[in-house]
């Protein structure tokens, strides 16, 4: 969860081209930044990694984690279609990060990008933004991080 300094949330269009997947998936959807770990890479080397890769600037700084890995499942049509049955869901850590660089840095277009679009929206409209199947998980990240937009 990337904030920036109104405590808006980053959030970006996905790009229905970028992966078999979104075939499946209602690529209109809103979503936070989000990305697996290496093999031996650490958490907070991923996130940056992960935020470089997807919207092209690690310019931020780790605020805090979740305590647990919180989960989501695919619906049972994408793990028949999109994975041949070989992929139920997925398994995260989220953190909450302070954007530290400019609008400017923020840079979609390279490489194979995952998002078409981004803005930055009020706690309250991120879980409506959301695909159907990541609500729940949204929520949970929301109730984790809360603290912060006090």
């Amino acid at each position: 969860m990337i904030v920036n300094s109104q405590k808006k949330i980053f959030v970006g269009k996905r790009n229905n081209l970028t992966s078999s997947l979104d075939d499946f998936l209602c690529y209109k959807a809103w979503q936070m930044p989000q990305g697996g770990v290496d093999n031996g890479e650490q958490f907070e080397a991923a996130v940056f990694r992960e935020m470089q890769e997807e919207i092209g600037t690690n310019q931020g700084h780790i605020i805090a984690h979740t305590t647990s890995l919180l989960h989501y499942d695919f619906p049972l049509d994408i793990q028949k279609n999109a994975f041949n049955g070989a992929c139920k869901g997925q398994r995260q850590r989220w953190f909450l990060l302070e954007f530290i660089g400019s609008e400017k840095d923020i840079i979609l277009n390279q490489g194979s990008c995952e998002f078409i679009a981004w803005k930055w929206v009020m706690l309250n409209e991120l879980i409506d933004l959301a695909v159907d199947f990541k609500k729940e998980l949204y929520r949970k990240v929301v109730t984790e991080f809360a603290w912060y937009f006090k």
